[in-house]
């Protein structure tokens, strides 16, 4: 299916690609004075076709959002122990292939397989992104990406799981949440239900998440 990402995913994505790819943005900022509406403001988005335009505001979120990650200590202590980032994962699980995209990975100070998820949001408030999560199906996604690991690198027991989560509009900040344990049983659950409706003869399942 053809999927259209909002304007709100395209600021994560290139936040993403700067945080854990250390990639420059590979869009292009609209003139604050051009109207696209307007025929020069047309003829301006033709000459820059193929490329993504962002307004000057999004562009300012993008490079705030990454640079208080860059100068939050507790987040680069994290990024520091997960240095496998981005990492494709296809396996199999309860006879059906499984597939995901992992943001990064490691060990923890006690050497324990740990998965962080870097998310965006415009609000880190803890109940406003508790709402969020499960909006969202993060408790879906956590359990997905623990089982990929777990079987990738033959865990015995769930890897931890992290988000490292940051703000896309003032003041910027940045938070580390670990999703609580009934969350990950309720995602467990879910993704129990997909695998079971799915035949183990059909293409690989991945997961789509904001």
């Amino acid at each position: 299916r053809k999927f259209e990402p909002s304007r709100e995913m395209l600021i994560g994505t290139y936040v993403h690609e700067i945080v854990l790819e250390n990639k420059a943005p590979n869009y292009i900022i609209r003139p604050a004075d051009i109207d696209l509406r307007t025929k020069e403001g047309k003829d301006w988005k033709a000459k820059n076709a193929g490329r993504e335009v962002l307004s000057p505001d999004e562009d300012a979120a993008v490079r705030n959002a990454a640079k208080a990650v860059r100068e939050n200590a507790d987040a680069q202590y994290l990024l520091k122990l997960c240095p496998n980032r981005e990492q494709g994962i296809i396996q199999d699980f309860a006879g059906v292939k499984i597939k995901g995209r992992l943001d990064a990975h490691g060990k923890d100070e006690a050497g324990k397989a740990s998965v962080l998820d870097f998310k965006t949001t415009s609000n880190a408030d803890p109940e406003e992104w508790g709402r969020k999560a499960f909006g969202l199906r993060y408790p879906l996604q956590s359990a997905w990406y623990q089982a990929l690991l777990s079987l990738e690198i033959g865990l015995e027991e769930p890897p931890n799981y992290l988000w490292l989560v940051v703000e896309t509009q003032e003041p910027y900040d940045v938070v580390i949440y670990q999703p609580p344990e009934e969350a990950l049983e309720i995602g467990r659950a879910q993704m129990k239900h997909i695998v079971d409706y799915v035949d183990s003869g059909r293409p690989i399942v991945g997961l789509r998440t904001a």
